[in-house]
């Protein structure tokens, strides 16, 4: 009988010092994720090109552009994937999309990551689409508003309350200050500002935006119509000539067949590759000789704006393929060539806002010249902010921004952009005008 209760309580100590066991694993598993999770790098101010690893972008969604489908389509399919880094990756490199369009995929891209746990991302998505609210000078101002609303709330999902006030004063600015919201459109975002601050349990700040709702503040001028983008005018459309027309046509009708293969379940084959090179290779060379030869000989400043315009966006796309951002090894002597390919599109930028500064300078109407001059810096210093403007001078595009500004008149000087100090970091935003100097 002692015998049997020895091996009982023998069984009994090794099971307990195996449930201890387990349990000490556990801690460990515990802390050591806690522990990642707290040291995870911030990549909410992160270089946008930086953190975008070719690897993680699937080929049929990295090519599908190549194959001729519109970019934005392309994002939404990567989200409905949740193929995330593919969908940044596309937003953030393509200076095909339009502002809006921007702004609308990165702050679908950040609630979905959100929603996914992925919190770095997700802020650096908000970031940006904060960035583009402030600084785009194609926005209006109801679609700037409501990006930055919608910012802040993503903020909040993330539990950064601080980059949610940052995007609540901007909002709040914008009610207060512009001249193209109607009063309707005002006091509802007073309104909503109201819900938000109740949110950040700051009801004090609630009753004051919901006092501002219904008895809004006056404004300094009458309300305008939004005028149209100076920035347009300053361009012209650009002939294709059929050479370039029928390299085009070459490589969609190379980059689709891939594309269709991977989409029926084939992996990329070095004889894909091959097949699509020379088509890349092909239409490199036709554009490169058009828009030089546009840029050498044509007598209109627009019409060389349009050829340096082309350049910059062809020069992007050979970028992403050096850096092997589509994931596969499409143009091996544009991989060997990467850095050149950077100074090359940091040149091409540089060269297309000096073409746009020049055509500023020659609108016949003053007023027109200085807006011009304003819309001008504010799309350079955007194209530099999302990386698409490579090694862009930030300090001094600022200062001339901040000239720029000073050089506005009447209802040009609602709400100006400014840098916000967070933690060390810059964030661009905008801030009430100032106030209009005394007698």
């Amino acid at each position: 009988m002692r015998n049997k209760l020895d091996w009982t309580l023998i069984g009994l100590v090794v099971a307990l010092v195996f449930l201890l066991g387990l349990g000490a694993v556990a801690l460990v598993a515990y802390f050591s994720l806690n522990s990642a999770a707290n040291t995870a790098p911030d990549v909410t101010w992160a270089e946008p090109w930086d953190v975008i690893d070719g690897q993680r972008v699937p080929p049929d969604l990295g090519f599908l552009p190549l194959a001729g489908d519109p970019v934005d389509k392309v994002v939404q399919r990567a989200l409905e994937a949740q193929e995330f880094h593919a969908a940044y990756a596309l937003i953030v490199q393509s200076p095909e999309l339009s502002d809006a369009q921007r702004a609308g995929l990165l702050l679908l891209l950040g609630k979905q990551q959100a929603a996914a746990g992925d919190k770095g991302p997700a802020s650096l998505a908000f970031r940006l689409a904060h960035e583009v609210a402030a600084l785009s000078p194609a926005l209006p101002d109801i679609a700037r508003a409501e990006t930055t609303l919608q910012t802040a709330d993503g903020w909040l999902t993330l539990d950064e309350p601080e980059l949610a006030r940052a995007s609540l004063d901007m909002v709040e600015v914008l009610a207060r200050d512009s001249v193209y919201l109607l009063d309707p459109q005002r006091a509802d975002l007073f309104s909503r500002l109201a819900t938000v601050y109740l949110r950040l349990d700051d009801p004090r700040r609630a009753r004051e935006l919901r006092d501002l709702a219904s008895n809004l503040p006056p404004r300094a001028q009458p309300v305008q119509r939004q005028p149209a983008l100076a920035l347009d005018a300053l361009g012209a459309s650009l002939p294709i000539p059929e050479v370039i027309t029928a390299t085009m046509e070459t490589r969609r009708a190379a980059f689709d067949s891939v594309v269709n293969g991977l989409l029926a379940g084939r992996f990329l084959t070095d004889e894909d590759v091959m097949l699509l090179e020379p088509t890349l290779v092909a239409e490199d060379q036709a554009r490169t000789t058009f828009y030089q030869g546009v840029l050498a000989t044509a007598p209109s400043a627009a019409e060389r704006a349009a050829a340096q315009l082309a350049l910059t966006n062809w020069l992007t796309l050979k970028l992403r393929v050096a850096r092997l951002d589509l994931q596969a090894r499409l143009v091996p002597d544009w991989e060997a060539a990467r850095e050149t390919i950077r100074t090359e599109l940091a040149q091409a930028n540089a060269n297309l806002y000096a073409l746009y500064r020049d055509l500023a300078s020659e609108l016949p109407n003053p007023d027109n010249v200085s807006r011009a001059r304003y819309e001008v810096l504010r799309s350079e210093i955007l194209r530099g902010r999302l990386g698409l403007y490579p090694d862009y001078p930030l300090d001094e595009g600022v200062q001339r921004l901040l000239e720029a500004q000073d050089g506005l008149a009447g209802a040009e000087r609602g709400p100006v952009i400014a840098w916000r100090d967070i933690n060390g970091q810059h964030l661009f935003t905008l801030q009430p005008p100032p106030a209009p100097p005394g007698p």
